[in-house]
């Protein structure tokens, strides 16, 4: 018994050390705080780590021709995807011409390799100023552009363009063309990337309407997550 309660008396709870338990709250206080700066630099590592793999995926990607894209077992999707654009593009497009708009000007958020160019051709605006996070997707929809443009013929329309390589999720924008004012901002297929946190959806979303003209729109496509999630688990294989 006596050894029983010498050891009692050396435990670090016991009311003979009170000195411990004052040091125990801050102990764990010190813990907690140590645990929530890990799970910061966690999601940090997270979100770079997603921007730099879309990056990359789409660095890696081939122009391969109308050819061959045309033998895509995802061809019908594409077109499917392109009508749903050129509908929506088309609709807003003659939105802001019914307010008299004569110059309109266009901002393409996540404009990829310049799929959307022949649409806003067609749609005949007069300024079109496209960002993608790729610095190799720019630099082919800079080069889909030019090839418009020699195409084009002296007395055809072809609207003025700028291109921004940048990410829409974290950098801010305005101060790139701080005196253009946008009649539309299109984001075709490309919002869902900057769902990883909820700053980088708000900073997507402020660089989609901060230049936005008093009556402009904002079009966009984004996947249905809840469709997507249904149609796998009815399917027969993962």
């Amino acid at each position: 018994m006596s050894s029983s309660a010498e050891q009692e008396s050396r435990s670090p709870g016991s009311a003979n050390n009170p000195g411990s338990e004052e040091k125990r709250p801050q102990k764990r206080k010190r813990q907690e705080e140590d645990d929530e700066q890990q799970e910061r630099w966690k999601v940090q590592k997270t979100v770079e780590g997603h921007c730099s793999k879309v990056a990359a995926h789409y660095n890696e990607l081939q122009e391969c021709g109308l050819a061959v894209r045309n033998q895509s077992h995802i061809v019908y999707l594409r077109n499917f995807n392109n009508w749903i654009k050129s509908v929506l593009i088309g609709e807003y497009l003659e939105q802001v011409k019914q307010k008299n708009r004569h110059s309109i000007s266009v901002l393409d958020l996540g404009c990829g390799k310049g799929g959307d160019l022949l649409k806003w051709k067609k749609g005949q605006i007069n300024k079109l100023v496209c960002v993608d996070i790729t610095a190799i997707s720019v630099e082919q929809c800079i080069q889909r552009y030019g090839d418009m443009k020699n195409r084009c013929y002296s007395n055809k329309h072809l609207f003025a363009a700028e291109f921004v390589r940048a990410d829409c999720t974290k950098e801010l924008l305005a101060e790139k063309y701080p005196d253009i004012m946008f009649d539309i901002c299109s984001s075709q297929f490309v919002y869902h990337y900057s769902f990883e946190t909820l700053q980088q959806a708000d900073t997507m979303l402020k660089n989609a309407c901060d230049r936005l003209r008093p009556g402009g729109y904002f079009i966009g496509t984004t996947p249905n997550a809840y469709e997507l999630v249904k149609r796998l688990e009815a399917s027969e294989t993962n």
